[in-house]
């Protein structure tokens, strides 16, 4: 029955049609509304990859917090209509934006530098 649009694929353990997907590495995920999910039933390679494709989407959301404070620390500087402790409050969340956004940035590089240059860790 799903043999036409499957293409192999189907043929791989643990594999349930319209449930699952394949990953880039031919792995089986789970296929849910934020994508691909790394199955974490099996070996710890998919644990690991599960833990990757984690981090990968809180970073992503912590970038987009990062973004949005920053946006709207800008609307209040706009809008405050020239009152100091307005404006003052807007370059502070502003600030803790960008300090925060940069926290991210730079722990990421280090963690590449330590990791993988360093340490060699697979999966980083």
């Amino acid at each position: 029955m799903f043999s036409n649009w499957c293409s192999g694929f189907c043929r791989l353990p643990g594999y349930i049609p319209n449930v699952s997907c394949i990953l880039p590495d031919r792995k089986v995920g789970i296929d849910t509304a934020l994508g691909c999910i790394p199955s974490i039933f099996g070996s710890i390679d998919e644990i690991k990859s599960l833990i990757g494709w984690l981090l990968g989407r809180i970073i992503a959301l912590a970038g987009g917090i990062a973004f949005l404070l920053m946006l709207i620390s800008g609307i209040m500087i706009i809008v405050s209509s020239g009152d100091p402790e307005r404006v003052k409050a807007g370059q502070e969340l502003f600030a803790a934006a960008v300090s925060g956004l940069l926290f991210i940035i730079f722990s990421i590089f280090i963690l590449r530098i330590i990791g993988v240059e360093f340490l060699s860790i697979p999966g980083l």
